[in-house]
């Protein structure tokens, strides 16, 4: 697919855009690209994406092998930078492993994005029915636990314009599959203070989930522990699931707002 990159303004710097086009140009499906491909998929000349790969050669964030490019393990330090400086991952890391150790129990720490949610982290047991999940990959929020609890914490007004382009995707038969279906989940979601998503992107799992805030209350990040629905109803989940979830997320809310106390 090819991408846009907006034009020039005063406030926006159209080769940096560029050179990120092509960063994201390599996929899973396009991991190596020669410089022809690259400038297809992003509609740069072939002048233009010779002199971004080899920038990005020069930095050491793409290698060059004959005519094919790819990008180099450098690249992992962009995305590790965001999640070294959000203010939720250091505080959730132990707290999430003392869920693993204490209680067996798996759990992930997301982020919004859009109408999808990213993961910061994971802890996995040998109960998580999620092992698949790939940090930093992105899953609709709208079939999601986490992202139904990020969805119900935005303002009305910014959740209006977020869910005039969303996608219902079916994952399963259970998924969420309209924008009312939606609306009213999470209207539910606000009045019980956590998500509860009983497989709604994948089959056999069924997770709860809590926001995270700040010691201003900003949201910024989700809590969410998945299990396996063969062995947790939803009755079930909120005796026992909820308390922990909500307890775990008290105490990292509490060494955030420390984190920032001392900052």
């Amino acid at each position: 697919m090819q991408q846009h990159v907006p034009a020039s303004t005063d406030t926006f710097v159209r080769s940096f855009a560029k050179g990120l086009a092509v960063i994201r140009s390599f996929c899973k499906d396009a991991p190596e690209q020669t410089l022809s491909e690259v400038a297809g998929r992003t509609g740069l000349t072939r002048a233009g994406a010779r002199r971004i790969l080899l920038t990005l050669e020069a930095l050491g964030y793409v290698h060059a092998d004959g005519r094919k490019f790819r990008l180099s393990p450098r690249i992992l330090d962009l995305g590790l930078a965001f999640v070294d400086s959000h203010p939720a991952w250091h505080s959730a890391q132990p707290h999430m492993q003392r869920l693993a150790s204490e209680h067996s129990i798996g759990s992930g720490l997301t982020v919004l994005d859009g109408d999808s949610i990213l993961f910061l982290t994971r802890t996995i047991t040998a109960m998580d029915p999620l092992t698949s999940l790939a940090l930093g990959g992105r899953y609709p929020a709208a079939q999601t636990a986490s992202g139904q609890a990020l969805l119900a914490a935005l303002d009305l007004f910014e959740l209006d314009l977020l869910l005039t382009s969303v996608r219902f995707e079916e994952r399963t038969a259970y998924s969420i599959k309209s924008r009312a279906e939606l609306e009213v989940r999470l209207e539910q979601v606000r009045r019980d203070g956590y998500a509860l998503s009983d497989q709604e992107m994948a089959l056999g799992v069924i997770a709860v989930a809590k926001v995270l805030r700040d010691s201003t209350g900003r949201v910024v990040a989700a809590l969410s522990i998945p299990v396996d629905a063969g062995r947790y109803q939803p009755s079930t989940m909120r005796e026992t699931m909820v308390p922990l979830l909500f307890n775990a997320v008290e105490r990292i809310e509490a060494d955030i707002r420390a984190q920032q106390a001392n900052s």
